[in-house]
């Protein structure tokens, strides 16, 4: 059992490694959005930021912190984020990296 959590675990970390990576190559500007890169709120609205779909943002924070933000918190991110967008649509950027960022996301929230 003991092996099994530390292969878990180093396959975790390994996971937050290359995300990292791969997010200060494609959309730098997400970090520091979030307090914690790697929570679930975060991940899910990276999620979003990589398929392009932020519309509904606002109501996606709002249903992963629950009443654990205030709304003038929640209203500061989705600000700040359809600001990050409006750039971020606008740079070039590697598709491949892009996907490859999209798949490690899918994977950290396997693990949360």
């Amino acid at each position: 059992m003991t092996r099994q959590h530390e292969f878990v675990t180093a396959m975790y970390v390994q996971a937050k490694l290359n995300s990292r990576a791969l997010l200060e190559q494609v959309f730098p500007d997400f970090i520091g959005v979030f307090c914690n890169l790697y929570a679930t709120t975060s991940l899910k609205v990276l999620q979003r930021c990589l398929e392009n779909n932020t519309e509904n943002v606002e109501d996606l924070i709002q249903e992963c912190v629950g009443r654990s933000h205030s709304k003038r918190w929640i209203a500061e991110k989705t600000e700040r984020l359809r600001e990050l967008m409006g750039g971020w649509n606008r740079q070039s950027r590697s598709q491949t990296q892009t996907v490859a960022l999209a798949s490690m996301v899918v994977l950290l929230l396997e693990f949360v």
